[in-house]
């Protein structure tokens, strides 16, 4: 049986990021910071941008996927995202001036030490019934024009942990990218984390993702270089060079691994009952008419 997966079809390969800050909220593992701090820190996100969106009424906040249909909503209380990581107030104490929360502007922007960018700028983790083939702004191409390098994009990934001297660069770049797509969020927020590891000398853990795609089971990544991720049109064998960053490495064959669940969302009338749903849907349609 499928699980409810937080993409179906095909999935364009990203960017996943975090900052090493000591911090009470998460543990630090160096290994593989981005994916612990993402295991970590998720459901937090996920009412952070829930209160910054206006997607929290009565102390539920509601998955940000539009339905008419009540049966279909998906959400879950704020409590219980309080009861694990502690009260609003004591959030925004911790979060508050901390120099690992990126594009924090709210009392309410919590856990911005983290982050996914898709190379498709048009799609959005977490939407299970996304169009299948999505219209590409192609973040590749914005940052090679910026570089004026082709493929200069790969080669800004060949290490996961970003040295000292390549984060000035780095903040440099996409200084020059994020204002050119100035309503992108997770773009700002990545721009706005190279900045503030070049300014207060933090470590940042980058690792660019592959494309894959995702059948609601597994979640399988096309081959790519193993250095760089650069997916060739043809498969490499060791010994051929790889065209962005020159490794003579062969591909990683493709990883698979689970399907994104679309966790800490529930669908609200296993929790609620059916009427009670239907009654605040009605609320929420409300709610939300106050912000469009």
């Amino acid at each position: 049986m499928k699980r409810t997966a937080a993409v179906l079809g095909p999935t364009p390969p990203f960017i996943r990021w975090a900052i090493e800050h000591d911090c009470a909220l998460r543990d630090l593992d160096v290994e593989s910071l981005a994916d612990q701090t993402f295991r970590q820190l998720r459901n937090l996100r996920e009412l952070s941008n829930g209160y910054r969106e206006a997607r929290v009424l009565e102390d539920i906040c509601v998955h940000p996927a539009p339905t008419g249909d009540p049966s279909a909503f998906r959400a879950f209380h704020a409590d219980e995202v309080f009861d694990f990581f502690g009260d609003a107030a004591s959030l925004s104490q911790q979060c508050g001036d901390c120099d690992a929360n990126c594009n924090a502007d709210l009392k309410t922007d919590w856990a911005g030490c983290f982050g996914l960018v898709s190379v498709n700028l048009n799609f959005t983790f977490g939407h299970t019934m996304q169009t299948q083939v999505l219209p590409a702004d192609n973040l590749i191409s914005l940052v090679d024009h910026a570089m004026a390098e082709e493929n200069g994009f790969y080669r800004l990934w060949t290490q996961k942990w970003i040295e000292e001297t390549a984060i000035t660069q780095l903040a440099s770049i996409f200084t020059m990218v994020a204002p050119q797509r100035a309503d992108h969020a997770p773009l700002q927020q990545f721009a706005d984390a190279c900045q503030r590891c070049a300014d207060h000398r933090m470590r940042l853990f980058v690792e660019l993702i592959p494309g894959g795609f995702s059948d609601g089971t597994h979640w399988k990544l096309n081959r790519a270089c193993e250095k760089c991720r650069f997916e060739s049109q043809t498969p490499r064998e060791k010994g051929v060079h790889c065209p962005a960053c020159k490794s003579r490495n062969p591909d990683d064959f493709g990883r698979k691994a689970k399907v994104l669940g679309l966790r800490p969302y529930l669908l609200l009338e296993r929790v609620l009952g059916k009427t009670k749903t239907q009654e605040f849907a009605a609320r929420y349609k409300d709610h939300r008419g106050h912000y469009q």
